[in-house]
This record gives C-alpha cells, sequence and structure tokens, in this order.
C-alpha cells in the first residue's frame, strides 16, 4: 500500500492520500472548523471522519469521482527528469577519460560510486531489493549496513555490491523503499516526524491506518540543546523520548531528479534557496545542499580518528565555510545567522531577528483558557473583555521553535514556561547591561527560560538543517564519487 507524505502518515492507499488535499484546503470547512481550534490550538482535536463527509458533503461527492482521473495525471506528468537530458546539463557531470560525459549510473566510470552507495545508500534508497529484504525490521535498515554482527550484513552487502552492478537495477528503480525509518537512525530534524495529525483520535485518524498508529516508539533522539552546558566538543548534548503511536518515522524520499529540487528536507532548511530555476542555478544549490547532508568531512584516505571526532569536524567546517575545487561550495548566510552562529547553534536555528510579540484577539481567549486549564471561565466571554491578549516582548535570537512547538498536551509545563517568562522578564530588566555580572546572571536566566521550553515542548529539536551524519565517515574522494553517481539519478 503505497504510503504517501514525508512521515508516511497518508497509509491508506492513493485514493484517501489525494482526498484528503481537497479536506485541507477546504472543501468541508464546515465541520473542519468544528473539530479543533484553526488560529491558536490548545482544544483537543477530534476526527474528520470519512463516514461524515460521505453523508454530509457534496463537495466531497462531487471530488470523489475526480479522484481516479487525478492519480492517472500524476503517473503520467511525473516521469524522471534527467540532468544529461536538461538544457546544458552535460557539462555538470563526470567526465569520462576521453572528456565524454557520464550519463547514466552504470557507465564504469562511476563504479566507485556505486560501492559508495551499495555501502552506505541502498537499504533506504532504492525499490528494488532482495527477497529477504521483508524480514528486516525498519529499526534495523542502518545496522543492515554497518553492523558486521547484523544476520544479514554479510548476506545483504552481497547482494547490494553485485546488483548495483547490473544496468536493469538501475533501470525503473524509484530510488526508495517505501519503508518507514526511525528518525532516531537518520539524525535529520525530528518535527515532522513527531506530527500528531494523523495518529489516534486526531484529525486525520481515518486518513491512517492501523500499522501507521501502532508504530513503537524509536526510542531516544540526540539533540543539540543551546541552553544545557555542552560535554567538551560533542555534537549533541541531550536527548528525548520520542513518542510512539506513528510518531518518529519519516518514508525515504525519491532520489529520483534530486539535483534539481534542492534545498533539501521536510523543511527545505539544507542548502542554498538561490531563486534560479536554471540549470546552472539548480546545480549550485544542488552542490550547496549535498555537501551539507552528507556533513562534509576533511580527512585523508588513512585518518582513523574515531567517527565521533570527524562528526564533530565536519558539523564545524560545514557552517564556517570553505572554497573547495571540487564541490565549489562556501556557506552562505542564513536568515541573517553568520558563521559564527550557525557554528555555535551546531546548524541553523530559526531565530527571530527582531523584537516581537503574539497577540491574540479578544475573541479567542476563552479558546485559550480552556485548552490550557480545561475550565471554561465566565470571565473570558468576548462580549466581557475589553482587548487582545498581547504575550511579549520577545527579545531579537529567540528561537522560534521555542513557542511554536510548544504542546498542547503539556500544559502544566506550558503554563509553568509562561509564568517563568513573566518572571525572567522582570528580572531581566533590573540587571545592568554594562556589568559583566549581572550579564553573566542575564545569560542564565535566560538559559533556564529556554530549558523550561524545551520540556513544553512537543518537539525540542532546533536545529533545522541536520544532515545524515553517519556519511562524515566517508572520506571526501569517496563523498565526491558517491555526488557524482547521484547527478545521473
Amino acid at each position: 500500500m503505497p504510503r504517501v507524505l514525508l512521515d508516511g502518515s497518508d497509509s491508506i492507499g492513493a485514493f484517501g492520500a489525494l482526498s484528503r488535499v481537497y479536506l485541507n484546503i477546504g472543501t468541508y470547512s464546515e465541520r473542519w472548523n468544528q473539530l479543533h481550534n484553526p488560529l491558536i490550538g490548545f482544544r483537543p482535536q477530534k476526527p474528520f471522519k470519512i463516514s461524515e463527509c460521505e453523508e454530509n458533503s457534496i463537495y466531497w461527492q462531487a471530488t470523489k469521482i475526480r479522484m481516479p482521473y487525478l492519480a492517472k495525471f500524476f503517473l503520467k506528468s511525473t516521469p524522471a527528469m534527467r540532468l544529461k537530458d536538461a538544457l546544458g546539463g552535460a557539462e555538470f557531470l563526470k567526465k569520462d577519460d576521453d572528456g565524454k560525459p557520464v550519463a547514466v549510473a552504470w557507465d564504469p566510470a562511476l563504479k566507485e560510486g556505486r560501492r559508495v552507495f551499495a555501502q552506505n545508500c541502498i537499504a533506504c534508497h532504492s525499490s528494488k531489493q532482495p527477497d529477504f529484504f521483508g524480514e528486516v525490521k525498519d529499526t534495523d535498515l542502518l545496522d543492515l549496513l554497518h553492523k558486521q554482527d547484523h544476520p544479514f550484513y554479510s548476506r545483504y552487502r552481497e547482494w547490494a555490491l553485485a546488483a548495483v552492478e547490473m544496468p536493469e537495477f538501475w533501470r525503473e528503480n524509484f530510488l526508495s523503499t517505501d519503508r518507514r525509518v526511525p528518525v532516531s537512525l537518520i539524525g535529520t530534524n525530528a518535527g515532522r516526524a513527531l506530527a500528531t495529525n494523523g495518529i489516534a483520535g486526531h484529525m486525520w485518524e481515518d486518513f491512517t491506518s492501523e500499522t501507521y498508529k501502532q508504530l513503537p516508539p524509536v526510542g531516544q533522539i540526540q539533540i543539540f540543546n543551546p541552553f544545557k552546558q555542552q560535554s567538551g566538543d560533542a555534537t549533541f548534548n541531550d536527548s528525548f523520548e520520542a513518542p510512539g503511536g506513528g510518531r518518529g518515522y519519516y518514508r525515504p524520499p525519491s532520489l529520483v531528479g534530486v539535483w534539481a529540487t534542492a534545498p533539501f528536507l521536510h523543511n527545505n532548511s539544507v542548502g542554498i534557496f538561490n531563486g534560479d530555476p536554471s540549470v546552472k542555478g539548480r546545480l549550485e544549490a544542488f552542490n550547496d545542499a549535498i555537501s551539507k547532508l552528507l556533513v562534509q568531512a576533511r580527512r585523508d584516505e588513512n585518518d582513523s580518528r574515531s567517527w565521533e571526532v570527524l562528526v564533530t569536524e565536519a558539523a564545524k567546517k560545514r557552517y564556517l565555510g570553505y572554497q573547495d575545487d571540487s564541490l565549489h561550495w562556501k556557506a552562505p548566510d542564513q536568515d541573517r545567522a553568520d558563521a559564527t552562529r550557525l557554528a555555535k547553534d551546531h546548524g541553523l536555528i530559526w531565530r527571530t531577528t527582531q523584537e516581537t510579540s503574539i497577540q491574540i484577539p479578544a475573541s479567542q481567549l476563552g479558546g485559550l483558557a480552556d485548552g490550557l486549564t480545561g475550565l471554561r471561565l465566565p470571565f473570558f466571554e468576548p462580549s466581557i473583555l475589553r482587548g487582545d491578549l498581547k504575550i511579549g516582548s520577545i527579545p531579537a535570537g529567540t528561537p522560534v521553535d521555542l513557542i511554536s512547538n510548544l504542546d498542547p498536551d503539556k500544559p502544566e509545563k506550558t503554563l509553568k514556561a509562561l509564568a517563568l517568562a513573566i518572571w525572567t522578564t522582570k528580572e531581566l530588566k533590573k540587571l545592568d547591561p554594562n556589568n559583566n555580572d549581572d550579564q553573566k546572571k542575564a545569560d542564565q536566566l535566560r538559559d533556564n527560560l529556554g530549558q523550561a521550553f524545551l520540556e513544553a515542548s512537543k518537539c525540542p529539536d532546533l536545529v533545522m538543517d541536520r544532515g545524515h551524519y553517519t556519511a562524515a565517515a566517508l572520506t571526501p574522494k569517496e563523498q565526491q564519487n558517491l555526488i557524482d553517481l547521484i547527478k545521473t539519478f
């Protein structure tokens, strides 16, 4: 059964996935608005039932008739877009010994790239797998590639190294397994994987399968916490326990045409967005994005340093910027975050660029109070209120997700964080900005407040553009060989 969306949550087939889109954009908004508070949340969602759509919405019924035609359109209109076929694309491909562009994945000149792919990527990014692949758990996919004590390790590696050498392996391969892979294994930002809309009792319950809703928790997710003291030079300094019930997984994206689709990941955070749709512009974005995704590590072939050290060095170089003759890449300015800020944050943390505030209309305060306290308080009736509620000021440099990721299922921790924010604001005003001791106190107050908001968060993973840290173990030459192969997809 096709699993649509990045986290694989639309898991009841193509019809359900396509028809849900029209509900999302308002086909049956009369009902949708009754199932949650669309403005400020903090009210438990209720499921959007297909049976109610069938019975009460003429728009649903009219849309339902058109779904088979829409599915056929998508299947007809989405052939692979190869770089070799793009205008001027051949000049960006690897050249063989005769100076000719290497345009297909099975070309002899890409043998080393195929080896790297077989040893590091194939378990998640190939729709062609051996017969025994179904016996491997989703939680074991990376172990299958990297742990020699896995029962299928030798057998799978032997198959993979042989398979990538056959041209038929690359033909009609959509370069994804369509398996759900735990984000705790992938290492990229966990935000989208922890979305709750499709879990039991929530908005899109009817549009997710029972197997999705029964997925086991993925365990501890490693994160960088900017409010916690670092131990040495570690890449991660904190972790949190991921919830289950469907959350915590990503469906590997297809690599077909990936040269044209940077920036990468679910939040388009990996790589520059240069606004240039030309082939040259797309390749500039791709070169930047793929270097960051693979967490480029600069080391010699015989470097014996530990994986942890390599990851840390790769993360630093990823954000401090360098110019490399083979990749032509340097770190760009992102959302007014300079190289020092990116290195300090271990990546891109979206932060407010100026002093801000949140304004909640008076008409919504009753719903907010109800969501936070569970009480319907009469003095929050709109007719009695005289003005909107202003929350702030929120200082420049505040991580946006500290506020936007507040978990409505943690009202006690949310109230605690908000109360601490009010108290901290008052305390900060008492401190002298020109006094070093006072500034140390101010930093500690801000860290305590940030930690309180993280504890009330649905997803405390603030670094948006985390890459594939496992690729840091590859040499620069191996990474470049892999990139040359990927350009033919």
